[in-house]
């Protein structure tokens, strides 16, 4: 939150704006790793701006599925969406 909280007021003043955050698909559907999973709760936060901020004409959020990578091809966790 403290991210966005600098930008809000100046946007709310002029109507318009957006904010963008990018947060993991593992925060919806949990993957294997507990930790993972929960350190990945950013969608959470973006919901509540989204609710905070509700008719001001701000808002915004990606949350993108798995990305095929190098790194991720090797992971034995099956990768969907």
């Amino acid at each position: 939150m403290t991210t966005f909280q600098p930008f809000v007021a100046p946007m709310r003043a002029r109507g318009s704006g957006t904010l963008v955050g990018i947060a993991s698909v593992a925060g919806f559907a949990a993957a294997r790793g507990g930790a993972y999973s929960a350190s990945n709760g950013g969608d959470h936060l973006l919901e509540s701006l989204r609710v905070e901020l509700h008719g001001s004409g701000l808002g915004g959020d990606i949350c993108p599925g798995y990305v095929r990578t190098p790194m991720t091809a090797g992971t034995a966790t099956a990768c969907p969406f």
